[in-house]
């Protein structure tokens, strides 16, 4: 049975599962207590996916000498994701103003979301500290930017230049198929830890209650995610391939991955099946998914600058009452400038950096950002649901552009 059948499925039993069970007392703690195992075992197959697939796919790159061509759609890529997207987030708002609800973390401290953000910054340099390069792999699951950095050097003196090297790399394509391997596994049967982290995504809502007490907020940046995904993404992607792909066939061929993204709120815990997806249903050779989907995820986070620019000004009228346009524009540049750094703030993206724009903008709401952290798993999961769709559309158009993408028949889609 297809990928997105499964998936969808599960997503809509978890809803199910968050209707039955919302209101007994436990039911939320094991069910959450299950989804966060599901997902560190997700980075049992991320890390290793990088590790090996990473390297290969740069040196296999680096080798038939098209990593000149990847690198520019990619850039352009990027440039485009990360400028316009929160641009038009902020043309939306100002159509469409609504206030930021009152929720149950709104009273915290104002130095809580500083004090994360320092913490969890200090950490993610640590990684860098020039130790081994093992012990940095044995510390990625906190900082993907360092393993990927020190993956990427070994990818390319992995490139088979002479006679002695050509060996290691045939033996690091090989692992690399293996990891492919793991992944489509992974993807086939991630049907299953989609159901715990939709009923999971389900129960924290109905728990919050915001959602349910403020649905205009709700509504309006769903829509706002829904735009971006079904309209502004595919523009764009018609624009870098030339109108030559179709975008919704992308779309729909990496539902899965979308369904991982939004409810596990973790981009990297759709990583390998975003890759395995990439390869086997949209036709892209897996030294372009491997090399394109892991920078993509790094650097194009214009799905997660869209939704904190929606966030802060939002935030910004719920204390102000007005919203100028002059803000709204300003406040989507600073979105896309602090999207480049959210990749050293796992899981908490939308989070820190909301707190980082306002600081940018040098506007203080009193620790009002706290408010966020309650609804991580509505807004955290649209922003890396968007960042995902980023990410595998990145590998077609490098594919189309270089002219090594395959259509690949229905019947051998997953």
């Amino acid at each position: 049975m297809k990928t997105w059948i499964t998936y969808t499925t599960a997503l809509l039993m978890g809803l199910a599962v968050a209707l039955l069970f919302g209101n007994i007392a436990g039911a939320s703690a094991a069910i959450d207590a299950i989804t966060s195992y599901l997902i560190n075992l997700g980075m049992f197959i991320t890390i290793p996916m990088i590790v090996f697939s990473f390297p290969s796919a740069i040196a296999s790159i680096r080798k038939d000498r098209i990593g000149g061509r990847c690198a520019k759609n990619i850039i352009l890529w990027t440039i485009l994701t990360t400028l316009l997207l929160p641009f038009v987030s902020s043309l939306l708002y100002i159509a469409f103003p609504f206030v930021f609800p009152v929720t149950s973390s709104a009273g915290s401290s104002g130095d809580i979301v500083g004090s994360y953000t320092w913490y969890m910054l200090q950490d993610s340099l640590s990684a860098f500290h020039p130790i081994n390069p093992f012990y940095t792999i044995m510390i990625s699951s906190r900082m993907i930017v360092a393993l990927t950095i020190v993956m990427w050097l070994f990818g390319c003196f992995l490139k088979p230049s002479s006679d002695t090297i050509r060996p290691a790399y045939a033996v690091m394509n090989s692992f690399s198929e293996v990891m492919y391997r793991i992944a489509k596994f992974y993807a086939v049967f991630g049907y299953i830890m989609v159901f715990f982290s939709a009923s999971s995504f389900f129960m924290n809502l109905y728990k919050e209650k915001t959602v349910l007490a403020a649905p205009v907020f709700a509504i309006c940046i769903c829509a706002t995610a829904l735009i971006i995904l079904l309209i502004l993404l595919p523009l764009l992607f018609s624009f870098m391939t030339g109108f030559k792909r179709n975008p919704y066939k992308s779309l729909h061929q990496q539902t899965a991955s979308l369904i991982l993204a939004l409810t596990s709120a973790d981009v990297l815990f759709c990583y390998p099946a975003m890759l395995s997806l990439s390869r086997t249903n949209q036709g892209v050779q897996k030294r372009i998914s491997s090399s394109t989907g892991t920078f993509s995820l790094l650097v194009s986070r214009g799905g997660s600058a869209s939704i904190i620019t929606t966030i802060t000004l939002s935030m910004i009228y719920a204390i102000t009452g007005s919203m100028d346009v002059n803000i709204a524009l300003l406040t989507a540049f600073a979105s896309s400038l602090v999207s480049f750094s959210l990749a050293f703030f796992p899981t908490m993206e939308t989070v820190i950096g909301t707190f980082l724009v306002l600081k940018l903008l040098n506007v203080n709401l009193y620790g009002a950002e706290a408010a966020i952290i309650s609804i991580i798993p509505l807004v955290g999961g649209l922003a890396s649901m968007l960042d995902a769709a980023i990410a595998f559309l990145s590998g077609k158009i490098a594919a189309a552009n270089i002219n090594i993408d395959t259509e690949a028949p229905y019947k051998d889609l997953i």
